[in-house]
């Protein structure tokens, strides 16, 4: 079993690196007389997609390993990733500057 938890933690640990590490860039401009801020964080957008990348290979893996004779992927493993692959996709659009 030990198998769906290595992914897993890795997972939680790729959807909350975004709001640890803050590599990017912050700033305000002026559009027909209205200030305007924006914030972009690149690495960031770049755990966020390796995340859900994770997330959805996690969903979609019908075994825990590439082994024929491998025990299927338990429901509480997939139900886990994809709630993780949501919130990968949540930081994905607040480290872009969307949210």
């Amino acid at each position: 079993m030990h198998q769906v938890w290595k992914p897993l933690i890795g997972l939680v640990v790729l959807a909350l690196l975004p709001e640890i590490v803050i590599v990017g860039e912050t700033g305000s401009r002026v559009e027909q007389g209205v200030p305007r801020t924006y914030s972009y964080n690149y690495a960031g957008i770049l755990f966020a997609a390796a995340g859900l990348v994770l997330a959805l290979s996690l969903v979609f893996r019908r075994s825990v390993s590439r082994r024929l004779d491998a025990e299927p992927m338990p429901p509480w493993a997939r139900v886990t990733a994809g709630a993780l692959g949501l919130f990968c996709l949540l930081q994905l659009a607040a480290s872009a500057g969307w949210l």
